[in-house]
């Protein structure tokens, strides 16, 4: 099918904007109406998954290829998952072909295994497993490096190493050198051997050899099925061929988040051919604080791209009005003018009476005394926000911080500044991204608090979902190849069985209805027997983790897991930056912390607005974390400051703002308060 051949008229559009109760501006047009390959850059709260979701739905109306078709990509299930909703839930018929063949919606890995990485794996084993690396020392711990796999002296000498920790199982994984046009073990494996055993010359195939036949065993990691993927492309010419031939048009959702090597696979593949297939790229590099992990570097063809470049930059926001967009513009790297698609907040109700507009405040503190930002953010809430609001459980207040807490063991300097100095209880690992339960009624806890705070019960059913992983794996239950079970396994597992329907329910219960000492027996029962377990094991760590434990006030338990301080009935939730990319609050303060400089601190001059400036771009800024400020600081911010409706606060010290500063922020529209004073 030629792209060529579909013609998007805004008739189309005006239907679609009718049957959806949608309206789109000009330029939201002209991106529904453009096939070509192009990049567009969308502000925080712009509605860029609506336009993905418009656009979708207005392609699937004239798609008539029965073998060939749209590839849909984000970064994140969650990305993912939320396109896939909105074609679920169109009102137009046509929609949901795209979630079957010849259509692909799912996540750039997905992308990667389906068709191109698996494909190769199966000619080694019929038994392939993906796992993250933490689940693989977790695997080859209990599995493998315990029993008699590897019988010579080097590979004993290998494993132990790994035991005492000399070695990390991150870096001893297979990698593709395209210069060679072969694999080999990542070399930061062999920079950590050398520093305990005398180098040999074995090295390409002896260690190799070894992770091959690992991999024989079912044990892969995410990050692995790239290089099998690039060694496909490499060994097969008419593969990329075939793929712009299935998928013409290739969308890309979140594309700030994208790798470097993500980046480079994908223009190897589809190669920006407009004979052949169109690239169209969505996202922010304003807001690329997630496109670089581990050893992982961030794309450039995207990131870097000045808005002069882009095809549109959508600048009007749904999110807030011109009063937040006018404080956090000057944070844009890109330097977009920033706007508020409606001049006026259409939610009055939610305030206190004779409030018209919500009091932007920056809190000063004293240092050593973050905690006194906290309780007048509260106070701040209580007089801005009626009380029925405040108590809806709708009203979602969070505080933001660059740094969540930092290792034990670093300096004094270091732990100078993190979200640990505003809340003493908060944790990373309470987070709902990282928890990991110590009892399994804690993940239970956590689990509802989780359900109950964010709406959903997607993070909630991951929770009890580990929580049973962890509980099988202290019972010693493995599942084919003697290996412990996944989410995926787990799920296959219950099919099989047809019990599946009663561990959902059983998950629901959960979610929904309080946990009581005299209930959680029965529950943990009901947990079992979908395993053919009972509570009697000789584990000691088994048992340890079923009890109740000291849990006696469960909504106590919940505050405290889930990283909620309640001030007088007022519920602030804490979390990183990154933790709340993609969210939406009703206030946000914005606290700070300290990664090798305050981060908030040494932005002064963007809040007062004297940068950037046209001799000084946003551009010129540096990479270095001593820099100050940086570009890493400002993307940070930028998404922080972007996620209140109608409040957005800031705590600082007060040694960092001066006489004459504080009566320019006043000037530019911020309340100013020393907390505590």
């Amino acid at each position: 099918m030629r792209l060529s051949d579909i013609d998007i008229t805004d008739d189309d559009i005006d239907k679609l904007c009718t049957s959806e109760d949608w309206v789109f501006d000009s330029d939201r047009r002209d991106i529904l109406k453009n096939l070509d390959s192009i990049d567009v850059q969308a502000c925080p709260g712009s509605g860029k998954t609506t336009l993905i979701g418009a656009k979708l739905f207005l392609l699937a109306k004239k798609w008539n290829s029965l073998h060939s078709g749209i590839c849909v990509l984000s970064h994140t299930n969650v990305a993912k998952d939320e396109i896939i909703n909105r074609l679920k839930n169109s009102k137009s018929p046509d929609s949901e072909k795209l979630l079957r063949y010849p259509h692909f919606i799912g996540t750039i890995q997905e992308f990667v295994d389906k068709f191109l990485a698996l494909p190769y794996l199966r000619n080694l084993t019929n038994n392939v497993s993906l796992i993250s690396d933490e689940e693989l020392e977790n695997q080859l711990s209990a599995q493998y490096w315990g029993k008699a796999r590897f019988t010579d002296g080097k590979d004993k000498q290998l494993i132990s190493l790994f035991h005492r920790n000399k070695l990390s199982f991150k870096n001893f994984k297979i990698v593709f050198n395209e210069k060679e046009n072969s694999f080999s073990i990542s070399e930061r494996f062999f920079e950590e051997l050398h520093k305990n055993v005398v180098p040999d010359n074995s090295r390409d195939t002896n260690y190799l050899s070894r992770r091959f036949n690992l991999i024989k065993f079912g044990f892969v990691t995410y990050s692995e099925m790239y290089a099998f993927a690039n060694y496909v492309l490499s060994q097969t010419n008419n593969l990329s061929c075939y793929l712009q031939k299935r998928f013409p048009m290739l969308l890309i959702d979140e594309m700030q988040d994208t790798q470097k090597f993500q980046d480079d696979l994908l223009q190897t593949i589809f190669q920006n051919d407009p004979k052949k297939s169109n690239i169209q790229r969505f996202g922010d590099p304003d807001q690329a604080i997630y496109d670089s992990f581990g050893d992982g570097e961030p794309n450039s063809t995207y990131n870097n791209k000045p808005k002069a470049e882009m095809f549109r930059v959508i600048d009007r926001s749904h999110r807030f009005n011109n009063d937040i967009a006018n404080l956090i513009k000057g944070f844009s790297f890109n330097e977009v003018e920033l706007e508020s698609e409606d001049e006026k907040v259409k939610s009055e109700t939610f305030f206190n009476n004779g409030i018209e507009k919500q009091k932007h405040t920056i809190f000063l503190f004293d240092e050593g005394k973050e905690e006194d930002a906290i309780s007048a953010f509260a106070e701040l809430l209580k007089s801005q926000f009626n009380l029925s609001y405040l108590n809806s459980g709708n009203f979602k207040a969070k505080a933001l911080g660059g740094v969540g807490q930092v290792r034990k063991n670093a300096d004094e300097q270091k732990k100078k500044k993190s979200i640990i100095n505003y809340n003493k209880n908060y944790s990373l690992d309470k987070a709902p991204k990282k928890f990991k339960p110590a009892n399994f009624i804690e993940g239970i806890l956590f689990a509802r608090s989780s359900t109950i705070n964010n709406s959903s019960t997607e993070a909630g059913n991951s929770i009890i979902s580990d929580a049973v992983l962890k509980l099988l794996k202290l019972a010693n239950v493995t599942c084919e190849g003697q290996k412990f079970h996944t989410i995926r396994s787990l799920k296959e597992f219950l099919n099989e069985k047809g019990k599946y329907s009663d561990f959902r329910k059983l998950v629901f219960d959960c979610l929904n209805n309080k946990i009581a000492p005299n209930k959680y027996k029965n529950t943990i029962e009901r947990f079992l027997a979908l395993f053919d377990l009972t509570t009697e094991s000789d584990s000691v760590d088994f048992k340890k983790f079923l009890e109740f434990g000291d849990v006696q006030d469960g909504n106590k338990a919940i505050a405290l897991h889930n990283n909620i301080m309640d001030i007088d009935g007022v519920k602030i939730e804490f979390s990183t930056i990154h933790g709340a990319k993609g969210e939406t609050h009703d206030a946000t303060l914005v606290v700070t912390t300290f990664n090798y400089i305050d981060d908030l601190t040494c932005m002064i001059e963007y809040l007062l607005k004297s940068k950037p400036t046209l001799s000084v771009p946003n551009t010129k800024l540096s990479e270095g974390r001593t820099a100050k400020p940086n570009k890493k600081f400002m993307r940070q911010l930028y998404v922080a400051m972007s996620r209140p409706k109608h409040l957005l606060c800031l705590a600082m010290p007060i040694c960092s703002v001066s006489p004459i500063q504080k009566k320019q922020l006043i000037e530019m529209g911020w309340n100013v308060e020393v907390a505590g004073g």
